[in-house]
């Protein structure tokens, strides 16, 4: 018992750590208009059953850039899929 006591401690510990670090990058990244976002990657390891391990290369991009108003109207415009496919192939299910 004392061990799943320590790992949900563990557990709650990195939580808050987490939510401390979100709390104080998301303000940072909205500052400079940047985004943050990861690429996946399989790293071979002899180790691992499947003899991959999935880890994540993180990706800091520009997130300066609006939406311009003509694909914004496009947007709005836009129907669902669905409703009317070319040959009346499929039909929304009601």
């Amino acid at each position: 018992m004392a061990n799943e006591k320590t790992k949900e401690q563990s557990k709650a510990e990195l939580q808050a750590r987490i939510k401390g670090f979100n709390e104080e990058l998301m303000p940072l990244l909205g500052k400079y208009k940047l985004g943050l976002s990861a690429q996946p990657l399989l790293m071979s390891s002899k180790e691992a059953a499947f003899g991959y391990v999935i880890a994540a290369k993180p990706i800091v991009f520009d997130d300066s850039k609006a939406i311009d108003e003509a694909a914004a109207k496009k947007v709005e415009g836009a129907k669902p899929p669905g409703e009317k496919v070319e040959g009346e192939i499929a039909k929304p299910q009601e």
